[in-house]
């Protein structure tokens, strides 16, 4: 499987021609299951991708279609604290008022094709630094990306934003996949990590929203 990583210093578009229709490629009864990946490593490693495409038979081009394009975006957190505050518990409302220090939350995110594949995956930290239990400070670090699925790639270096109402720091991250070749792009999903940490600093949410709100 070729997969690319890229590192930087961190919803679904399909493409018109390839909307999925709920069902994997269609196998005749006894005939072996069309491997897609193995599909799109053809395709995406011929002198022309979409003359390569373009010749795929019916069932070659829905098994390529259901390993390669976004059918869910997943998201998790992988890791949570900073220092000394690494697995502090908050007890009591008024522990969170008077809560100090700082703590970052490391999301997770993922898009996965409807053959289960990885297609791509990214990362970032949302940290936060609070006093007298409200957020003081909000930075997002430790942003990157790589792929998994041949065809798609990291075409530019993700940006960053944050925003802190002052009860929680919202932290968002925003990624730039494309699956194609060269001229040949044929999908380029808006894709965003958002990790918002409470004050308190043991409640956090990962969103798939580029909307960071107020």
């Amino acid at each position: 499987m070729l997969k690319k990583t890229k590192r930087f210093g961190v919803l679904i578009a399909l493409a018109a021609a390839m909307v999925l229709s709920g069902s994997t490629s269609a196998i005749a009864e006894g005939q072996t299951p069309i491997d897609g990946i193995k599909v799109a490593e053809r395709v995406f490693s011929s002198p022309d991708p979409k003359a390569a495409y373009t010749a795929l038979p019916p069932a070659e081009r829905e098994a390529f279609t259901a390993a390669t394009a976004v059918a869910k975006v997943e998201t998790e957190v992988v890791g949570t604290g900073l220092a000394g505050n690494e697995g502090k518990t908050v007890n009591s409302l008024k522990e969170a008022l008077e809560a100090d220090g700082c703590w970052y939350v490391s999301f997770r995110g993922a898009g996965k094709g409807m053959t289960g594949n990885t297609l791509y995956s990214y990362w970032q930290h949302t940290a936060i630094c609070v006093s007298n239990g409200r957020v003081y400070h909000v930075w997002v670090d430790n942003v990157g990306g790589e792929t998994s699925t041949p065809g798609w790639r990291i075409d530019k270096d993700p940006i960053s934003w944050t925003a802190n109402p002052g009860w929680e720091g919202r932290g968002v991250a925003q990624y730039y996949f494309v699956l194609g070749a060269g001229p040949w792009d044929i999908a380029h999903p808006t894709t965003c990590l958002q990790g918002r940490v409470n004050a308190d600093g043991v409640h956090w949410l990962p969103l798939n929203s580029c909307n960071i709100g107020d």
